[in-house]
């Protein structure tokens, strides 16, 4: 996704779309009490956000780049963990 030929500007729409995707379930979450998880997301959301405000930064930056690079990597592979597992009440 970060490499020399991605467009910046899909990229930084994908970021924006993700955390407003984000948003959007978290309170889902926490009304099933999976509040680990959702805290997890929240995480996420921070990420993206600190991104965008060194977006430029990052984009100019080989090893700001790669290092986004393998964040994502790792997000992504945690995002479907949660995806693909039932939530976990802390009542239970």
């Amino acid at each position: 996704m970060w490499t020399q030929g991605s467009s910046q500007e899909l990229i930084l729409t994908l970021v924006k779309e993700s955390r407003y995707f984000i948003e959007w379930t978290v309170p889902d979450m926490l009304k099933a009490d999976d509040i680990d998880r959702a805290c997890e997301l929240v995480d996420l959301v921070r990420l993206l956000t600190n991104w965008l405000f060194d977006w430029d930064g990052i984009w100019s930056d080989a090893q700001k780049k790669q290092s986004a690079s393998l964040e994502t990597s790792y997000w992504l592979r945690r995002v479907l963990e949660i995806s693909r597992t039932e939530p976990e009440s802390l009542s239970a």
